[in-house]
């Protein structure tokens, strides 16, 4: 299992699955934040075959005779110098590890992964505090903590783990941990199933830190898909990498630090889980359009339709309200419920919800009778506003989440203290 996202570049041989005939060598490069990405080297021959389109799947090994399957894959140019034809292509998906026919034939009974601000959510750590140190003396005592397992269906295990790195060299030695995730079904997850959870525990981590929140890395087992060492059964590692990985970060492990922990909702985790899963799957819509505001970065007019429409979204879903064409009503309802955790920010919910409405309205429909009623925001007040929105959506989802309103406090620490318009 990797856990690193830095740079990779695989020398390899790749085919297309339908012509395992003909072979390329090639250099696969696998790169935090960036698309797998494949440069074959063709020797020119003939142009049919040098040329042939290879297919949404490439299939290749490495230099030990790993296979990797490419998925999604997009030919993005070649070029021709001499004898020897570069052709260049980029893939949604590198699998390492295995060979599949297609994206459809992918599942995996096991999937492990680690996300950005895991380790301090969490709280789990195996360093023993205790150990006393005096000047010019230091002492570290770790012990991986154990692993604990939680029973979200009959279908769905979640275990949560400590994660350490070691290093024992001439001048240095250090430990460094981490902590990781692991789903784990009977009934196999697709590539789709694989995605959601990872998904809803970025979601979750975000609400939690107010940072965003992306996976470091991504493997899962497959049953059968291993070897026997003596008695016991070795199953292979199937690494997915694609442009959504990124180096490994955490917030630090302090409570005030975190609008709510591990700690807060230990007593009944698998609960929590089972609740969560469900409940993101419930309102993929509106967190999809108020993360767009989190992961993209929208000028301000865009920011605001997305969260309006994530709210109008979450009112429908919440009060099966779809079919009331009440955007103004929907905004001060959401906001009356909450008038207590914006006071100082929305005093008037009343006037907030029509100066929404007038700003959603003018920068979806762009007529001027909306700029003439006064209360559409610009600029550093259109910057306010949506401030102000994400909050009201970042309370509403922590309630029904279950998290104390007194927590919602700490939701102001990502206020800007200072907004600047530029001429």
């Amino acid at each position: 299992m990797s856990d690193e996202t830095t740079k990779r570049e695989i020398k390899s041989f790749w085919w297309a699955p339908d012509h395992a005939d003909v072979r390329w060598f090639g250099t696969l490069t696998l790169e935090s934040g960036e698309t797998p990405s494949l440069e074959l080297i063709v020797e020119r021959g003939d142009p049919f075959t040098d040329r042939r389109p290879l297919g949404p799947v490439i299939h290749g090994k490495d230099e030990h005779g790993k296979p990797i399957t490419l998925i999604f894959v997009g030919s993005c140019g070649e070029t021709m110098s001499g004898a020897v034809l570069k052709r260049t292509f980029s893939a949604g998906y590198a699998l390492l590890g295995i060979a599949l026919p297609c994206a459809n034939s992918f599942v995996a009974h096991s999937l492990r992964f680690q996300v950005q601000h895991l380790y301090g959510w969490l709280g789990r750590s195996g360093f023993d505090p205790k150990v006393a140190e005096s000047a010019g003396t230091f002492a570290v005592r770790y012990q991986r903590p154990e692993d604990e397992w939680f029973s979200i269906t009959s279908d769905l295990e979640l275990g949560v783990h400590g994660t350490y790195k070691t290093h024992n060299g001439f001048q240095e030695r250090r430990i460094q941990e981490d902590a990781a995730l692991t789903f784990r079904s009977k009934a196999g997850l697709s590539l789709t199933r694989c995605n959601k959870p990872v998904g809803s525990v970025r979601a979750l981590l975000h609400l939690a830190s107010l940072k965003k929140a992306y996976p470091v890395w991504m493997t899962v087992y497959q049953n059968g898909h291993g070897y026997k060492l003596g008695d016991r059964w070795i199953d292979h590692d199937i690494e997915i990498w694609s442009s959504v990985l990124r180096e490994g970060k955490s917030e630090p492990p302090i409570p005030d630090s975190w609008v709510f922990r591990f700690a807060d909702v230990r007593t009944d985790f698998a609960g929590f889980v089972r609740k969560w899963l469900d409940y993101t799957e419930n309102i993929a819509e509106a967190l999809g359009c108020y993360s767009s505001t989190i992961y993209h970065p929208l000028t301000e007019e865009l920011a605001h339709l997305s969260l309006a429409q994530a709210l109008e979204a979450y009112h429908g879903i919440r009060f099966s309200s779809h079919h009331k064409h009440e955007f103004q009503r929907k905004i001060k309802e959401l906001g009356d419920l909450h008038a207590a955790s914006l006071r100082g920010l929305v005093d008037d919910v009343g006037d907030f919800a029509e100066r929404v409405l007038c700003t959603r309205n003018y920068y979806t429909h762009h007529n001027p009778k909306w700029l003439a009623t006064g209360k559409v925001a610009e600029k550093a007040e259109l910057w306010r506003m949506n401030e102000k929105l994400k909050l009201l959506f970042q309370m509403c989802v922590l309630t029904d989440l279950g998290i104390p309103a007194d927590r919602f406090n700490r939701l102001r620490r990502q206020l800007a203290t200072e907004i600047m318009d530029y001429a």
